[in-house]
């Protein structure tokens, strides 16, 4: 009889352990989705950005509440993958913007050099300039 319930335990043990490696499957793959899914967009929109820091803040809130104690090593080896993919993905977009504003202030900033150089220059010809007499 103590081997017969010891087994129904250890069963019925191993039957809640799959269940919770499917749901720690489950998030997973659906983590991997939305990673692959931004990935794909080319020059995403600041709404398409804020839905995505949206869908990544539950994405945290899902994970430390209930995924963080129950994923193996490499289940959370992989999480952190995904973590890495996001912010890779969003940090290119904000690197490209930070790219474009700094070519376009040292354009301007050249543009003005320039025309200060000039007028210095102006200046300094006129000055050291060597009168004719007539």
């Amino acid at each position: 009889m103590k081997r017969i319930l010891i087994a129904l335990l250890l069963v019925c043990n191993g039957a809640v352990c799959m269940a919770q490696n499917a749901d720690v499957k489950k998030f997973l793959d659906s983590f991997n989705t939305f990673c692959t899914t931004i990935e794909a967009v080319q020059d995403p929109t600041e709404p398409q950005i804020d839905s995505w820091k949206k869908v990544y803040k539950d994405i945290k809130h899902e994970y430390s509440t209930m995924y963080k104690k129950k994923m193996t090593d490499d289940e959370v080896q992989i999480y952190y993958s995904y973590v890495g993919r996001y912010n890779k993905k969003l940090s290119k977009k904000y690197l490209k913007e930070a790219g474009e504003f700094a070519d376009t202030t040292a354009a301007k900033a050249t543009k003005v050099l320039k025309r200060g150089a000039s007028k210095v220059s102006g200046a300094l010809r006129g000055f050291f300039r060597k009168d004719k007499q007539e």
